[in-house]
């Protein structure tokens, strides 16, 4: 049976940048990602590198859209890109940068999930005929999907959800009818860090039947999905405390994620769903302390929280019970001011 071996390859990320960096692959990487061939396969989405289109087309390396003609046409700038790169082209090394400030340009491409990276043999058009076909699939309710495979987060949890799934791993892995395969996926991820994620079949046929019907993601794959997006959202969360409130934030180090990820669950499960009213919440924990709730003297905050009301009513009186204490120096730490 055909599987998919998915590891952390042992590489460190993200690699140096800055005026008099070599702009070099080192030699472990350069390995890891070409073993024996000469070229490596990016697909890239224009949408998160500025001027990528212009980039490409200046350095004269090969690349095709993965829309259609038309499409392209109309949205090029925010349609996926399959490049090919040699090991010494300069934007393949900056692409697994990271450099504080560019939140557009290329060398902030890895924090900001823009490509994956692939291995083959295969000639360039015919790598993009075969990825095409699974850009638009159904789920098991025939619904229509979009999907945007080259997300390397987005791309590591459906891999890792498919990788004992040998019809599937076959699909991806051996385009039909053509005289090589794909030889690994890399997914270069950052959530709770840097890392590159790589996944290589094992067992593959040969030769490998023809697909079966329309491609399509299961439940499972779609509720993996679902689990990321809520992961990402308690990561914006913890981002977006760090940047508003930097004092609290450093002061609580590595607590902080905890700190949201617990907040968050104590408030899902009450019912608060809304990401502003998740953040408020948030903030109330890193100032007040995470179990803020059960240290009401009164009990208020948690009488509120079980209300049978609207969720907009019941936030609007949490809301007023906390300016209340905090007027009132409730064990507080410092100002949310």
């Amino acid at each position: 049976m055909s599987r998919l071996e998915i590891s952390s390859e042992p590489v460190t990320l993200p690699l140096p940048a800055g005026p008099g960096v070599e702009k070099t692959l080192p030699p472990a990487l350069e390995q890891v990602l070409f073993g024996e061939c000469d070229t490596i396969f990016a697909v890239l989405d224009a949408g998160r590198i500025d001027g990528l289109r212009e980039r490409l087309a200046a350095l004269g390396v090969a690349h095709h859209s993965l829309f259609s003609e038309r499409m392209t046409e109309e949205a090029g700038d925010s349609a996926p890109w399959l490049v090919a790169f040699d090991a010494k082209n300069p934007l393949l090394y900056r692409m697994l940068c990271d450099v504080e400030g560019d939140h557009a340009g290329v060398h902030g491409v890895l924090r900001r999930g823009a490509g994956i990276l692939l291995r083959s043999e295969l000639e360039i058009a015919v790598l993009r005929q075969h990825l095409r076909r699974f850009m638009r699939v159904k789920d098991a309710h025939e619904r229509n999907f979009f999907f945007r495979f080259w997300e390397p987060e987005a791309a590591a949890v459906y891999f890792r959800t498919v990788a004992e799934r040998s019809e599937t791993v076959v699909r991806w892995m051996c385009p039909h009818g053509a005289p090589a395969g794909i030889d690994a996926f890399f997914f270069p991820v950052w959530l709770d860090g840097p890392e590159l994620l790589c996944a290589v079949p094992v067992d593959l046929p040969d030769p490998p039947p023809p697909p079966r019907g329309r491609f399509a993601l299961t439940e499972e794959e779609v509720e993996a999905f679902g689990a990321l997006q809520w992961r990402r959202d308690r990561q914006a969360l913890a981002e977006r405390l760090a940047q508003t409130f930097p004092h609290k934030a450093k002061a609580a180090g590595d607590d902080l994620r905890p700190i949201v990820h617990e907040t968050v669950d104590a408030c899902v499960g009450a019912g608060f769903w809304r990401r502003d009213m998740l953040f408020t919440f948030c903030a109330w924990a890193l100032h007040f302390g995470v179990d803020f709730i059960a240290r009401d003297p009164k009990g208020e905050v948690a009488r509120l929280m079980a209300l049978p009301l609207s969720v907009e009513e019941r936030f609007e009186l949490i809301t007023e019970r906390m300016d209340t204490l905090e007027r009132d120096h409730f064990a507080l730490p410092g100002s949310l001011g």
